[in-house]
């Protein structure tokens, strides 16, 4: 028995040594850790942006220094004045783990940012500019945490203002979303979508709005946007079909869906913008085809030759406009600003602008194209040490592209160049036959035929809205096209027709000539009849169904009886647009023609 002892004792001993001498451990299979980073502070504002350097790790701890930590691989934060102690940890899957600590002083010098003076969640007025807090309720954290803070960068042109709204993805799901309750359904009658400013560290991240009936989260509707910069503000314009008013009172905001991250997002300014159905608003800017014309938007849209790169812009006195100094006189081309957007062979526009200088010199103005021969029509225009409007007229004779330009060379003479309030509007073409148009019912020139577009109204929307003398029905010369480029609604409209002769109870019909071709999801060619009175629309009709598109010129013809206590003292508008959100491949390109509206 003592031998079976002293032999147990003995295998005990053996298998001890063994799991000592002979395992090792886990952690001796992975590299060692090492956690370190740098940063880059913007002065102006006091926001850190952290780059992390840390080897062989996977999972970081922040410490910011001021009771606030991050799980971000290059958290963003910023800081008021004042020195802070930054403590990363990093860690590997094994569980180890190294620190680094480093000190950063910020110091913020005096530019102040800009408090803003409006703010509205209204669904009528929508205006989220974060002048206060957002009440509690207003904002719902689905996966995703909003707080109120300070802009990460305010000393820009886009968005000065002081707080905005900041978006952290908790990595649960990849639908994490923002929700917004508002107090009725949107009207995309008078307004044509949504707007918002976008700002974040992370690059080509999308952002989609899905518009939700309260309660019905089957009835909806979405448009997503790509963005185009990183760590610098942006606007993003969702624009919603007038089919889809007083459908929605909820907006779910998604960053970066079916990313399942933790990275943070800033948005601000978040509001209805005026559409087709309200006309240009009172006193504002109309810049026509353009976007962005009065710079009021920064160097947003704006660029140096064809390339990416952002114009140059000057703020004086709240006025913000494009402005370059040639210091050496060369090519025209040399010196450029430009503005990218479609031309049609054959039309004819005209192109306004201020321009002033620190002297006498000449400039180049008019439009062309972005590539292959570069061809072009523009004029010298002379400008002053005085700042004046000037308008000149321009044909897009032998060229036309979906992607020319609005263009401005500046490079022949020396002295500094200072360009504001720029439109530009189709007017028609050169070299058609023309004619004196035709107008049926209500309609006024309905066949296009005048060569211009006298008794329309154009809407680009993103897309493109224009006369087309390539095709039209019944012998004509001329017809009018809608083309979307992406999210886009581009639309024909006559407004008020027939005040003083239409009356409730009318039976109404609109009937055109149509041809074309739709690209499926998210495409929808529409027909829209407004009654206009005292009050403004009395009603909105949306044809149904739809019109038809096919490669050879199909009629459409729709019916509406106005209601018997529709007001339609100031007549009837009607409304056709093309209409692409924000799926890829959506495409809607269509031809119109012989329009005309009729009481029956």
């Amino acid at each position: 028995m003592k031998y079976l002892i002293n032999s147990a004792k003995q295998i005990a001993i053996l298998i001890l040594t063994i799991c000592l001498f002979g395992c090792t451990n886990d952690d001796s299979k992975y590299p060692k850790v090492v956690a370190g980073f740098t940063y880059t502070v913007n002065p102006a504002t006091g926001t850190v942006t952290f780059i992390n350097i840390s080897e062989n790790s996977k999972n970081y701890e922040w410490d910011f220094g001021d009771d606030e930590t991050s799980t971000e691989i290059n958290p963003i934060k910023s800081y008021a004045a004042g020195t802070y102690t930054i403590v990363l940890i990093a860690n590997n899957v094994a569980g180890g783990s190294d620190t680094f600590e480093d000190e950063i002083t910020i110091t913020i010098p005096t530019t102040p940012c800009t408090t803003e003076a409006l703010e509205s969640i209204n669904a009528a007025t929508l205006n989220m500019t974060f002048k206060t807090e957002p009440a509690a309720g207003t904002i719902i954290n689905d996966g995703a945490d909003f707080a109120w803070v300070s802009n990460p960068s305010f000393d820009n042109a886009l968005n000065s203002s002081c707080k905005v709204g900041k978006i952290t993805k908790l990595g649960n799901n990849p639908w994490d979303n923002t929700q917004i309750n508002l107090n009725a359904k949107l009207d995309f009658n008078t307004n044509g979508g949504l707007k918002m400013k976008v700002y974040s560290a992370k690059p080509g991240f999308k952002v989609r709005i899905k518009l939700e009936e309260i309660g019905n989260p089957n009835n909806n509707t979405e448009l997503e946007v790509p963005t185009t910069k990183t760590s610098e503000w942006e606007e993003l314009t969702f624009p919603f079909a007038a089919s889809q008013t007083n459908k929605f009172n909820k907006i779910v905001l998604f960053f970066d869906l079916n990313a399942n991250n933790k990275d943070t997002y800033y948005f601000d300014d978040l509001k209805v913008y005026a559409g087709t159905g309200g006309g240009v608003t009172p006193g504002a800017f109309d810049d026509g085809l353009l976007t962005n014309g009065n710079f009021e938007s920064g160097s947003s849209s704006w660029i140096i030759g064809v390339g990416t790169d952002p114009a140059p812009v000057k703020t004086v006195n709240g006025d913000t406009f494009y402005s370059v100094n040639v210091t050496a006189a060369g090519n025209s081309y040399d010196v450029n600003v430009s503005q990218k957007l479609a031309i049609v062979q054959g039309a004819t526009y005209t192109l306004s602008f201020d321009a002033w200088s620190d002297r006498a010199r000449s400039i180049l103005a008019g439009i062309g194209l972005s590539g292959g021969d570069f061809s072009n029509t523009v004029q010298t225009v002379n400008i002053t040490t005085t700042r004046t409007k000037y308008t000149i007229t321009v044909t897009a004779s032998n060229f036309g592209a979906s992607d020319a330009r609005v263009l401005f060379d500046l490079g022949a003479a020396i002295g500094e160049v200072n360009i504001d309030n720029v439109s530009l509007f189709l007017q028609g073409s050169g070299g058609g036959t023309g004619g004196s148009g035709t107008t049926t019912g209500l309609a006024q020139n309905s066949d296009f035929e005048t060569g211009a577009l006298s008794g329309w109204i154009v809407f680009q929307n993103g897309g493109t809205a224009a006369l087309d003398n390539t095709t039209s029905n019944n012998g004509g010369t001329w017809s009018g096209k809608l083309v979307t480029n992406g999210p886009s609604n581009p639309a024909f409209k006559q407004e008020a027709v027939g005040a003083g002769t239409v009356k409730s109870g009318d039976k109404i019909t609109v009937k055109f000539d149509v041809k074309g071709s739709i690209v499926q999801p998210g495409a929808v060619f529409n027909v829209l009849l407004f009654g206009e009175g005292a009050a403004g629309a009395s009603f909105t009709h949306v044809f149904n169904p739809t019109p038809t598109l096919t490669s050879s010129w199909t009629t459409f013809t729709g019916t509406y009886t106005i209601p018997s206590n529709a007001d339609v003292s100031k007549g009837l508008s009607f409304l056709i647009e093309a209409v692409c959100g924000g799926d890829a491949g959506c495409k809607v390109t269509a031809n119109i023609d012989n329009v005309s509206v009729t009481i029956n």
